[in-house]
């Protein structure tokens, strides 16, 4: 798997631990990929770019420290109990989630459609809120879910409004890791997806990563500026139609100028 600085995998020598604490971190990115399912041993060692005994070495330490845990049925890595709770120490993000939470809620009752909050994680996009309610197939959406940010339209939306040479680096991430993990049978698609997001100057799915599933995305911005997150709306061609995309391009920018004004007022 390629990497980039948001995804480092540091290598021995350095001689003061930090090449093992990038490792570490890496290993907690990826477990936290997979909270349901978790990983095997071997999967994610390959994965993390070293061998079986050394991730064991250091899952060994992040299970005795509770920041993974076992399933014992099937002897996976999963996230542990001590990544929540080291988040309860960031009041300001759970207001702000709640905040959130309310105003995604009526734009999805609005528009019969599930409204997404994903924040940027390095590489990745996580989502932080799920609303709504709409008869689609079975979408990698729940709160907690992580993905590379160029297999969406809120990571789309993101990229947009990052400087052009880190966005490429972390195209160039996320397409190095598709292949890697799934092949090349996507990349069309979301080649697409990019194209038309590119005209319309958001992210806009036209049913390209999942048919007949539509979703538009908009940035939130920072006190400086910088893109630290998305708005989503998810649903079908009648939900969402994107003849009629002028609308709905109004429609997230009023939502994500509020969001973007609420997360500066709790220091997002």
């Amino acid at each position: 798997m390629a990497l980039s600085q948001a995804h480092p995998v540091a290598r021995g020598g350095d001689g003061g631990g930090t090449g093992s604490l990038d490792k570490g971190i890496h290993l907690l990115r990826l477990v936290a990929e997979k909270p349901d399912d978790g990983w095997h041993l071997r999967e994610l060692a390959a994965a993390g770019g070293m061998d079986e005994p050394e991730a064991r070495r250091m899952l060994d330490c992040l299970l005795a420290s509770r920041m993974v845990r076992q399933r014992s049925d099937a002897c996976r890595y999963m996230p542990g109990p001590l990544m929540f709770e080291l988040g309860l120490a960031l009041p300001d993000s759970a207001r702000f989630q709640r905040r959130a939470e309310a105003v995604l809620r009526a734009v999805a009752d609005g528009r019969g459609a599930i409204a997404l909050l994903v924040l940027r994680s390095g590489n990745d996009f996580v989502c932080s809120i799920r609303e709504g309610r709409a008869a689609l197939p079975p979408l990698a959406s729940a709160p907690g879910t992580r993905a590379p940010l160029f297999l969406s339209a809120g990571g789309v939306a993101i990229l947009q409004r990052l400087p052009a040479g880190e966005a490429r680096a972390i195209l160039a991430e996320n397409t190095a890791r598709e292949v890697a993990r799934r092949g090349t049978g996507r990349l069309a698609a979301l080649e697409r997806m990019r194209e038309v997001s590119l005209r319309c100057g958001f992210g806009v799915n036209a049913g390209d990563v999942v048919p007949g599933v539509h979703s538009v995305g908009m940035a939130l911005r920072d006190a400086r500026g910088q893109p630290f997150a998305a708005v989503c709306l998810v649903g079908t061609a009648a939900s969402l139609p994107l003849e009629r995309i002028d609308p709905l391009r109004s429609e997230l920018e009023h939502v994500a100028a509020l969001l973007s004004g609420e997360a500066r007022q709790f220091h997002m």
